[in-house]
């Protein structure tokens, strides 16, 4: 980097002074480190634009008790749910209220699971909750608006641990009741859940709030107690298969499926394409002089840094950046299968939507579908415009494909003759 560091040096300290720096933060409030580089944050924001709060579908979009996406809708109304036929499960303990420090001991509190969800990337329930008459003396039922289950471990027969690092959402189901309905829905970004037979639940609290702008792991009032239970997995759900697409044609040569994985209330793809390239962010010598700065520099702070950028985020130059920046990501896409059905991008508690695009401008973008195992067929073709660059990607399960490569290299030998 070309740059006259005394220069700069100078330059800063009398515009950026260390006091009037102090004078100017006094007046704003404080906030997060905005110096992470835009393109996580726009990765963020694509990756999450399939995620809609559970009780936001379940009310507006789905007519889907869980609230998860509309391909797990579908298989419900094929049958893929279970009623779980089980016993309630009691415990006793005390219900303290944190904030008033009011307990009440030696309280019944029974737990069930009812209907069950379970598919190679989400596990939905509803835990049905049953309060004792005595839990009103620190919340009334009527009032309660988040149900938590903070500690809650579900492991299966082989040791695997179901609940670790898996996403989640809950909410209630019949607000103002009691028991008390709770929808609780876990998914996987990474690894698929395995295909387990046995799912062992294990919790002691149970976390309550009457506060309707209480989020999720901040609930006032806990209720203790130790439940320990097993739910047997329908053989429907643990014997779930998944089916495989390959690539066999497509329109542009600029644009790849690399891998389509079809499971019982989805299908994963992942895209490759020619992008735009990112474009050089704009910056300013003193932000170029501060990331020369050793670490231990009285100026190296992340208060400092915040200044710095505050300085260039409403600048014309930069704003047009991240415009474009934001622009270079969008594109359409969606799966018709044979029957002409159309299915969009997934819309659920399950990240969606995610990417990377490369120095060369290369987009590798990972998507779920709405297409159920129900709606597969043979032939899927994918149909993505990137700017108004077009292409039909032809796609056949791994079968298909073997046949009609066998019957390409039956006809290219025929003409060979």
């Amino acid at each position: 980097m070309n740059i006259n560091k005394e220069r700069i040096l100078e330059k800063t300290k009398t515009k950026i002074s260390i006091s009037d720096f102090i004078k100017e933060e006094k007046k704003m409030p404080k906030k997060i480190n905005i110096i992470k580089p835009l393109v996580a944050t726009i990765l963020m924001i694509l990756s999450c634009s399939g995620m809609v709060f559970a009780k936001e579908i379940s009310q507006k979009i789905y007519d889907n008790f869980f609230g998860t996406s509309k391909g797990m809708e579908t298989a419900m109304n094929e049958g893929y749910v279970e009623n779980i036929d089980m016993e309630n499960q009691d415990s006793t303990g005390n219900a303290k209220n944190e904030e008033n420090g009011k307990i009440i001991q030696n309280i019944n509190t029974k737990i069930k699971v009812e209907e069950f969800v379970m598919d190679d990337f989400n596990l939905s329930m509803i835990i049905k909750v049953t309060l004792p008459d005595e839990v009103k003396e620190v919340v009334n039922p009527k009032d309660i608006w988040e149900v938590n289950f903070p500690d809650l471990k579900i492991t299966d027969e082989n040791g695997n641990n179901i609940s670790e690092n898996a996403g989640l959402n809950a909410y209630i189901q019949n607000r103002g009741e009691n028991p008390i309905k709770v929808v609780y829905n876990m998914y996987t970004e990474g690894d698929a859940f395995p295909k387990s037979k046995k799912l062992n639940f294990s919790l002691t609290k149970i976390k309550i709030s009457n506060k309707e702008e209480t989020l999720l792991g901040d609930e006032e009032i806990t209720v203790q107690g130790s439940w320990d239970f097993t739910v047997d997995i329908p053989e429907k759900m643990y014997n779930r298969k998944t089916t495989i697409y390959k690539q066999v044609s497509t329109t542009n040569t600029d644009f790849n499926v690399i891998s389509a994985t079809s499971y019982t209330t989805g299908i994963d793809l992942k895209l490759k394409f020619k992008a735009e390239k990112h474009q050089e962010r704009p910056t300013t010598p003193e932000l170029k002089y501060w990331d020369l700065l050793p670490e231990d520099d009285e100026l190296k702070t992340t208060d400092m840094i915040n200044y710095l950028e505050r300085k260039i985020r409403y600048t014309p130059e930069y704003i047009e950046w991240q415009k474009r920046e934001v622009e270079i990501w969008k594109y359409d896409k969606y799966i018709e299968n044979e029957n002409g059905k159309k299915f969009e991008m997934s819309m659920s508690p399950r990240a969606n939507g995610g990417g990377f695009i490369d120095d060369d401008g290369i987009y590798e973008s990972n998507c779920t579908f709405d297409l159920t195992k129900y709606d597969l067929t043979d032939k899927l073709t994918v149909y993505v415009d990137y700017h108004g660059n077009k292409a039909e990607i032809l796609n056949y399960n791994l079968e298909r494909a073997k046949i009609e490569g066998k019957a390409n290299k039956t006809r290219k030998a025929q003409i060979a003759r």
